[in-house]
């Protein structure tokens, strides 16, 4: 009787995946795993596992928002479960400005410009230097993260506004 005991029925364990961004942004997101050391195939999906294709060192970098899914292989043929690990902080789309209603046309007197965006945006008003009242020295006098402004200031304005991972709009004040 011949007694065979060392067939390999264990699968490797699943890999670990991790994104190097997981903030909102504008820019690509790379996505790493770590595999067992037993996996001698490693792979990664992009469309729920109807393709496998080889996993590089380095990791995918994903331009669009996506789910990434791998597995690794042992030398028997076992085959790990599927690690997913979902990019969703990707956002190419600018904010629209909805609104900016100022309190007041007249340019002797300080104005309270209000203006509504669709989305949370950063905002920075910047002016020139020697417009800004004391003790404001910086250019930038006011930056902030929210979906409405009230500003009180008297000098002239140029808006920027982005939601903090979008591109850039900007539009004279």
């Amino acid at each position: 009787t011949l007694t065979v005991d060392n067939i390999d029925k264990e699968p490797p364990k699943a890999p670990t995946a991790a994104a190097d961004i997981t903030t909102p942004t504008n820019q690509s997101v790379t996505v790493t795993a770590e595999f067992s050391e037993d996996s001698v195939k490693k792979e990664y999906t992009l469309d729920g596992g109807e393709t496998w294709l080889n996993y590089e060192v380095g990791g995918i970098i994903i331009i669009i928002n996506a789910t990434v899914g791998f597995r690794g292989t042992d030398a028997a043929g076992n085959v790990s479960e599927v690690t997913t690990i979902t990019v969703s902080n990707i956002d190419q789309e600018p904010p629209a400005i909805c609104g900016i209603v100022p309190s007041t046309t007249d340019s002797a007197v300080s104005v309270t410009v209000t203006a509504t965006f669709s989305d949370n945006v950063a905002l920075t008003l910047k002016a020139p230097s020697s417009t800004l009242p004391p003790p404001m020295s910086s250019r930038s006098i006011f930056s902030c993260v929210s979906s409405k402004f009230s500003i009180a200031q008297s000098p002239t304005f140029r808006r920027f506004c982005s939601n903090p991972c979008s591109p850039v709009q900007s539009q004279p004040g």
